[in-house]
């Protein structure tokens, strides 16, 4: 949404998206709100980048644990972890 609208427009849509769901725990919308938050941020600047090369992006932050997953019902570091 970033890289073909804006950065606000991608804010407001996927924070509407988060807060209009229902019957989701909370800490999966913690963990969704964080991980848009990151994906916004890593396509900031790149707008000009392949779709592909943002995928990169994306995948090489998840890979480094720069996004947020749920172990154990606790919000842990991304990793390479599966990867199909």
């Amino acid at each position: 949404m970033v890289k073909y609208i804006d950065y606000s427009w991608a804010y407001d849509w996927a924070t509407a998206h988060e807060e209009g769901a229902t019957g989701q725990p909370a800490i999966e919308k913690e963990m969704d709100l964080y991980n848009n938050m990151m994906g916004r941020t890593l396509v900031l600047g790149n707008e000009s980048k392949s779709d592909e090369e943002i995928a990169d992006i994306i995948q090489n932050a998840v890979r480094n644990g720069k996004m947020k997953r749920i172990v154990d019902n606790k919000l842990v570091p991304t990793n390479s972890e599966g990867e199909k």
